[in-house]
């Protein structure tokens, strides 16, 4: 299953949002996209849990270790950041990293910058200096 990481600039932008967790209207801006094969859906202690929430349990791991696939390109998936799940060309599903596992987030909501990760920072960084000087 192909997918998409992005990450959450806004998620510490409201003083209410301690943990940076997503909230619609929040930017994102892009930072990999890879494949994945997708993980059997399971229950756990009595609650199921979907392919999506699955798989995207695996991507977490998988994008939060030493030897990420992007780990000098980008920071690791944490909290208010989102996975855009390609089904086809036609379906896409959107999971948002919560406090406790993924939330599901409307995928045709989603506000995302065209500029991707490293270039939004570096935009970023040339903006904070020149408000220094």
């Amino acid at each position: 299953m192909k997918y998409s990481l992005f990450h959450n600039i806004d998620k510490r932008r409201d003083d209410d949002n301690v943990w940076g967790e997503y909230r619609p209207g929040h930017r994102l801006t892009p930072y990999y996209a890879g494949e994945i094969d997708a993980v059997e859906p399971t229950s756990d202690l009595g609650e199921p849990r979907t392919v999506l929430e699955r798989t995207a349990e695996k991507l977490f791991d998988r994008h939060n270790r030493d030897n990420r696939p992007c780990g000098r390109l980008a920071p690791s998936l944490s909290i208010g950041d989102v996975v855009v799940f390609h089904v086809d060309p036609d379906r896409a599903f959107a999971m948002a990293v919560a406090l406790t596992g993924f939330a599901e987030v409307d995928v045709d909501t989603l506000v995302t910058l065209p500029e991707p990760y490293l270039e939004w920072l570096e935009t970023e960084r040339k903006e904070r200096d020149a408000l220094r000087h």
